[in-house]
């Protein structure tokens, strides 16, 4: 079928539009900065994180109000991602050639514009176009992708890892190239779903203002609350395997990438089964709700059993709660948005709103780390617990109310 086409293609682009930030956020950028000097390195490394993810958030939500406003004219929101591919090239000469910290720093402030235009682009694209049927379906390899992203960088990272330059620049290529698809079919709207799925007459009439309000409010809350917990488990388990946990210091390397595999892959499989679970609205719902306090309920026993099978099993429900979540994500927001005609500032909102955490909790634990790393470590995951469990009950007492009175 043909919305299969513009599945596989929005689906490269979000890869793609990933690809450009998440190699730079977890590796290559902090590597190119500590070649400038230890002086410089930590204070204008995080200024620059900071404002690069800061631009990333703002531009999703411009770009996406930007994409509808395209398509009531135009009929096609791809006029934007043609814009932003030279833009994506002069910001990775600038990421490759820059020979001072301000001349780094402003490329990958540039170049967060071009991969917010990709994602919110690609997000917007497959949700006017994936049938109601298969949005299940495409939620699930959507919320693959940027997990996918991370694999795929990190495989480039080390094939270059002899220059960092080189890896500065090839990312954001490799995220273009898988864009082109996206720039170039032609998006055919989707057919009418089957019977059992599509929702009767009364329904599609908008519901009022103030009830999509909060069903939204509390979409993004919980999205918002999720992203803390996964964000913290993301960017921490390593510092916490290595204060927190029983292992012998010349083993905490290994087994800290070894549960990051595990997390990884089983996120990857989670969020396709998850995806393909979220076939309705209610259940959309309910998978996503579910999903968020498993996460909760991984981060609780890293807590209670820093020990190597604690871990390990802590690792493997992380990523089945987050692949689960991912997965039904997409398909929950266009239930959700589903007689609105601001889909991709919505979906732009809410990437740009999960992506908050990941500039706030390292705020958080620069002062929680202070004094004592390990004890800082463990509330840190305990608020992120707390975070998922409060995340989930939202979820479950707001958003499922909501989505149900309109199946």
């Amino acid at each position: 079928m043909k919305y299969r086409l513009t599945l596989v293609a929005a689906v490269t682009a979000v890869i793609g539009g990933w690809l450009i930030v998440m190699p730079g956020s977890v590796l290559t950028l902090a590597l190119r900065m500590s070649e400038f000097g230890e002086a410089t390195n930590t204070t204008d490394y995080s200024a620059i994180l900071a404002l690069g993810w800061l631009t990333l958030i703002v531009s999703l939500i411009a770009i996406g109000k930007m994409s509808d406003a395209l398509l009531r004219r135009y009929s096609t929101r791809r006029y934007l991602l043609l814009i932003a591919m030279p833009i994506l090239v002069i910001a990775a000469l600038i990421l490759m050639t820059a020979s001072t910290p301000e001349a780094l720093g402003a490329g990958w402030i540039l170049i967060q514009v071009p991969a917010a235009t990709i994602i919110a682009t690609a997000l917007a694209t497959a949700g006017d176009s994936i049938p109601l049927g298969k949005r299940g379906l495409a939620s699930g390899f959507l919320g693959a992708a940027p997990i996918l992203s991370l694999l795929i960088g990190t495989a480039l990272i080390r094939f270059l890892q002899s220059d960092i330059n080189l890896a500065l620049f090839f990312a954001p290529i490799l995220g273009l190239v898988l864009t082109i698809p996206l720039s170039v079919i032609r998006i055919h709207p989707p057919r009418s779903s089957t019977p059992e799925i599509s929702p009767p007459p009364s329904s599609t009439k908008r519901i009022p203002d103030r009830r999509w309000i909060s069903a939204w409010l509390a979409f993004l809350i919980a999205g918002f609350l999720l992203s803390w917990s996964t964000s913290t488990a993301n960017s921490y388990i390593t510092l916490f395997v290595e204060f927190n946990s029983t292992l012998l210091e010349p083993d905490v390397a290994s087994r800290a990438t070894f549960l990051v595999l595990i997390a990884t892959v089983t996120a990857i499989a989670g969020s396709v089964v998850g995806g393909l679970l979220s076939r309705s609205r209610s259940r959309s719902a309910v998978v996503f709700g579910s999903a968020t306090a498993v996460v909760g309920i991984a981060m609780a026993i890293i807590v209670i059993s820093p020990d190597p099978w604690g871990l390990t099993i802590g690792a493997l429900i992380l990523g089945i709660g987050f692949g689960f979540a991912n997965g039904s994500e997409f398909a929950l927001a266009l239930s959700v948005n589903e007689s609105s005609d601001a889909l991709g500032k919505n979906l732009g909102t809410l990437t740009a709103t999960t992506s908050v955490p990941y500039v706030l909790v390292p705020a958080l634990a620069t002062f929680l780390l202070q004094d004592s790393p390990a004890t800082g470590l463990v509330t840190l995951f305990i608020w992120a617990a707390l975070a998922a469990f409060i995340g989930a009950t939202i979820a479950f007492t707001l958003m499922r109310t909501h989505v149900r009175s309109r199946t």
